[in-house]
């Protein structure tokens, strides 16, 4: 019977550790695609550069939340830098957790260098920014709380380990006007 007990009472205890690492886990910080599809530009002097469009997620301490879709380059020392006269489109919003492996995100577009937009009576109409408001699950895949993946627009994202001081100052210190 003592056997049994201490059986159980180490089952309960192994279960708590496993529970209690979940719930230090933070999604807070910069996050890119944990698989990126590198493409090379068809001119034969530029066949070395390795650039891809990704989406870059951002979560801070203050509940923001921001999408940064951009075209990033592969440095040679396997640094990704962001490409800023050439990015794309920026979205903005709220994040929350809603339980422990899943968390809520609202967000919408709120800049872009790219002008999106159809043409209407042959004018060309932009889409107005800020953009319609758009509310997503993320699911969160913890291990531990120092590995977590993030699936997120059917696709799994990794804490950001590989962008250059220079991208990671830029992504933290962009303010939108919406």
């Amino acid at each position: 019977m003592v056997k049994i007990l201490k059986h159980i009472i180490f089952q309960v205890a192994l279960l708590l550790c496993v529970i209690s690492s979940s719930y230090g886990a933070s999604v807070e910080g910069i996050w890119i695609p944990e698989k990126i599809n590198w493409q090379s530009p068809d001119i034969e002097e530029l066949k070395e550069t390795k650039y891809a469009s990704i989406p870059i997620l951002q979560f801070l301490d203050d509940g923001t939340f921001k999408i940064f879709n951009f075209t990033v380059y592969l440095q040679d020392d396997g640094l990704i830098s962001i490409s800023i006269p050439e990015w794309g489109e920026i979205f903005s919003g709220k994040w929350k957790i809603k339980n422990n492996n899943e968390e809520t995100v609202n967000y919408r577009l709120v800049d872009r260098e790219i002008v999106k937009g159809v043409l209407i009576d042959g004018k060309f109409e932009d889409e107005p920014l800020p953009g319609e408001k758009i509310k997503e699950s993320i699911l969160l895949d913890i291990v531990n709380k120092d590995n977590i993946k993030i699936y997120f627009d059917k696709e799994n994202f990794v804490r950001n380990d590989k962008l250059t001081k220079d991208s990671v100052e830029f992504l933290s210190t962009y303010k939108s006007k919406y």
